[in-house]
């Protein structure tokens, strides 16, 4: 319960952060929560300060990915099922938040939203800091062209990786095509975080070894 009520917190905190990032940019501090500032966040301090914590400073938008892994955690528990059996959620999870918040960074960081705050200019943390760090990083050691085939290899690969293509059969140009009409992409998404309960497998019963009566001897 407790994982689903921090999901069903942090949706509606970075939800309302969407509206009220401009106005409360500049009292999004762990501080407030001790001297009280008046926030327009619809979970107040607390959730203007966790919110701003996870989009500015964290991966962006795609801190919303922390919602889902939250939400898919809570249910699991409640259903008794081992988390072991998440780990690749978890792991896929992280990857698309990485990726997602380098892309919006690389993306929006030339159409970004400034305003001025305090004498200060402030913009909307497409992919947080994280991902202008890694922006700002490879951009300067292998150029924007670099970042444009990087993040396409990272996607080809990561789509490779659980996908497990046989390529030995041989793939047709149709057949390249077709993989990636809209539909095909938006299905694929779907079963990267599919999450299925192992069925219950009933203990094995140990079988009874037949004991022969031994016969008195004559």
């Amino acid at each position: 319960l407790f994982c689903l009520f921090s999901a069903l917190y942090l949706f509606i905190a970075f939800c309302s952060y969407l509206f009220t990032w401009q106005t409360d940019m500049d009292k999004s501090y762990w501080s407030v929560l001790i001297y009280p500032q008046e926030v327009d966040n619809w979970l107040g301090r607390l959730g203007a300060v966790l919110s701003h914590q996870f989009f500015y400073y964290g991966f962006g938008l795609s801190s919303f990915m922390l919602v889902f892994v939250l939400f898919i955690s809570g249910t699991t528990l409640i259903m008794e099922t081992p988390l072991q059996k998440l780990y690749p959620i978890y792991k896929r999870s992280f990857f698309t938040m990485l990726w997602v918040s380098f892309l919006l960074a690389f993306v929006m960081m030339k159409y970004a939203l400034w305003i001025e705050v305090d004498a200060y200019e402030a913009y909307f943390p497409w992919g947080g800091a994280l991902g202008l760090v890694l922006v700002s990083t490879l951009e300067g050691l292998v150029g924007s062209i670099g970042i444009v085939a990087l993040m396409i290899f990272t996607f080809l690969a990561y789509i490779v990786w659980n996908k497990n293509p046989n390529f030995k059969e041989g793939l047709s140009i149709p057949q390249i095509k077709a993989s990636f009409t809209v539909a095909n992409l938006i299905s694929a998404l779907k079963r990267l975080f599919r999450f299925r309960p192992a069925a219950y497998e009933e203990p094995a019963l140990i079988e009874k070894q037949a004991v022969q009566a031994l016969k008195p001897r004559n």
